[in-house]
């Protein structure tokens, strides 16, 4: 998902408040559309880089900054969060596989993946 330079920019004033007063323009059912769309993974680490993400979620711009105590951990816990939605991605898209039966048989992904993004929320 590429956005112009110039959207971008004009994405960030308006999450930093740069902008007039437009309202905030987020609300959790446009969240929902993108936990239940394709590119779960791509799509919230844009919206994190854009810091789109941590305006609807504040407590996920914690943990985009924190890092884990323990130094055998490469990204921070934010980071980790994402990229465990992006491994959800391609067990989803297996086929012929455990993992494909398991799939079929959750009545709603996109839950999975907000529990997925926010699982270590309570390290913050």
């Amino acid at each position: 998902m590429g956005f112009s330079t110039q959207l971008e920019e004009q994405v960030r004033a308006v999450v930093e408040g740069g902008a007039p007063d437009c309202g905030d323009g987020l609300s959790h059912g446009e969240l929902r559309s993108v936990l239940d769309g394709n590119d779960v993974h791509r799509t919230l680490s844009h919206m994190a880089s854009l810091g789109v993400l941590q305006r609807l979620i504040p407590e996920f711009g914690l943990l985009l900054h924190r890092v884990p105590t323990d130094r055998v951990h490469e990204f921070t816990i934010g980071e980790h969060s994402l990229l465990v939605l992006r491994k959800l991605e391609e067990m989803r898209a297996e086929k012929e596989t455990l993992y494909s039966g398991v799939w079929q048989s959750i009545r709603d992904p996109a839950a999975l993946y907000f529990a997925a993004l926010m699982h270590d929320v309570g390290k913050i």
